[in-house]
């Protein structure tokens, strides 16, 4: 599956705040359910256990195709709106089509990390 931007600007704007290499690799780990290398990427106040991240993971519907419609930065942050398209496992032939909100943050202004949103992986709903 390869990234697509909106247009090459936002693109530009991503790799020129040093986001991209680590936004890239994220959601190719995403993509190839490497659950494990994903959990390496998340920044939280509090995170599950790796065993918890990955079997709740690995029910994720499958990644078909992943755009890149805008990015907003602010200081050492960052918010891709992304629209994806997912395939449910259970049949084969119905997809679903969704916009996110992708959060990132830079820690000690260099490394960029993924920022957990999802409720039950941050211990709202566990």
């Amino acid at each position: 599956m390869v990234i697509d931007y909106v247009d090459e600007t936002g693109r530009q704007a991503i790799a020129d705040a040093g986001l991209l290499p680590a936004f890239e690799a994220y959601w190719s780990a995403h993509v190839n359910r490497r659950w494990s290398d994903l959990f390496d990427m998340e920044s939280a106040t509090k995170l599950p256990s790796r065993e918890f991240y990955t079997a709740y993971h690995s029910k994720a519907w499958p990644v078909l195709s992943l755009q890149v419609v805008d990015a907003q930065f602010e200081q050492d942050s960052a918010v891709l709106t992304l629209h994806i398209r997912v395939q449910d496992p259970a049949r084969k032939g119905r997809q679903q089509s969704l916009y996110r909100k992708d959060h990132w943050q830079q820690v000690d202004g260099r490394q960029w990390q993924h920022t957990v949103t999802d409720p039950m992986l941050i211990g709202i709903r566990q």
